[in-house]
């Protein structure tokens, strides 16, 4: 159950919730890998990267739920407030 995808993503949204970052992104960043294809997930973990200080990071993975997800703007946003 520990490598189980769906208690990864649980796990880490569970953790981004209490605010520790450091700890929501290995699961959500596991949960990416098993389940390439969903959408949400990236622009979540691109919050976490953001909210723990990796900028670099967290615009690579805005730039992956840009190209993933065109139509959110959400991700254009934060992806634009780290260049600020």
């Amino acid at each position: 159950i520990k490598d189980d995808p769906t208690v990864r993503y649980r796990r880490g949204g569970a953790y981004f919730n209490m605010k520790q970052y450091d700890k929501a992104i290995p699961d959500l960043e596991a949960y990416q890998k098993a389940k390439p294809t969903d959408k949400e997930v990236t622009g979540l973990l691109a919050d976490a990267y953001k909210l723990s200080g990796k900028s670099d990071i967290a615009i690579a993975k805005y730039s992956e739920a840009i190209k993933a997800n065109p139509t959110d703007a959400a991700n254009y946003v934060n992806r634009g407030g780290l260049y600020i």
